[in-house]
């Protein structure tokens, strides 16, 4: 009796594996995730195709999806669908915890994370060029600015983190990423991303009749009119994965400044920082520094 309870959760670990092993071969095939795995069904059911998603059958995937935090989730909920005691559920998820870690101690495995979830180095490189600015009215949100600065070392690890995700040949990387690499050595360019409430409108900074003035200061306090506002050339989804904090209700732009913006000014301001981002209109103002 005592063998046999030990034995259960490596049994049920191996359902588990079985159950996963079988909704990635979906996803692979079809790009759905399938049905929840049911006692009727053994081990899961049949997806549908994309573009006939229906309620219950499953999601469409975006494999450049995050998915590392809601991992424990699923495998409690894949767990639980297979009737498993309270006692068999943490065993089980304890095991897997083990092998993960046992499994991630290698470099390949290291490598593989990295391709497929992305460098932790681009998230690193990300961070420390954005800032984020929120504007409000006492408890009324007026707007929220966001930006990243698009520098030399940004274009490098977006470069890296994007022949990663795709798995481009060098070849091929430079051509996707010239056009980003180009723009940034041409000028002081930035990824922009502003949340304006529904109700309020005008998130229109593209627009040669928007309300919106953006202006690029200098430490020296000279200030620069953007050479262009466009929106974002990237895809929905690439701006989420690129950008994580572009939510959908902001809208993404890309926006350049003359290069002499960010050359270091002859006679800089004591305490100025090296460049500051000014975003104005008639909902307020808001300013994003990098020193």
């Amino acid at each position: 009796m005592a063998d046999t309870a030990r034995r259960a959760p490596w049994a049920l670990v191996q359902r588990l594996a079985n159950t996963l092993a079988f909704e990635r071969r979906c996803i692979r095939s079809s790009g759905v995730v399938p049905h929840m795995p049911i006692k009727e069904h053994d081990v899961g059911c049949l997806g549908n195709p994309k573009g006939s998603i229906s309620s219950g059958s499953g999601a469409q995937v975006r494999r450049t999806l995050p998915v590392r935090l809601h991992l424990r989730a699923l495998l409690a909920r894949r767990i639980d669908a297979l009737d498993a005691s309270g006692y068999l559920r943490d065993a089980t998820l304890a095991v897997l915890a083990l092998a993960a870690v046992a499994a991630g101690c290698g470099p390949r495995s290291a490598t593989l994370y990295e391709k497929v979830m992305g460098s932790p180095s681009y998230g690193r490189v990300t961070e420390s060029t954005t800032r984020t600015r929120e504007v409000h009215d006492g408890l009324d949100t007026r707007f929220i600015l966001s930006a990243t600065w698009l520098s030399r070392s940004w274009v490098s690890a977006f470069a890296e983190e994007y022949s990663n995700i795709y798995y481009l040949d060098p070849e091929r990387r430079e051509r996707v990423i010239s056009h980003w690499r180009g723009e940034s050595e041409t000028y002081v360019r930035f990824f922009v991303a502003l949340y304006v409430p529904e109700d309020k409108g005008g998130n229109d900074l593209e627009k040669p009749g928007t309300l919106w003035s953006l202006r690029l200061v200098r430490a020296d306090e000279v200030d620069f009119e953007p050479a262009y506002i466009r929106k974002s050339s990237l895809r929905p989804e690439e701006v989420s994965r690129f950008f994580p904090y572009a939510a959908t209700w902001y809208r993404a732009y890309e926006v350049a400044f003359p290069r002499e913006a960010g050359e270091p000014p002859a006679s800089p301001r004591a305490g100025s920082p090296r460049l500051k981002l000014v975003l104005s209109g008639v909902e307020g103002r808001a300013v994003l520094a990098w020193r």
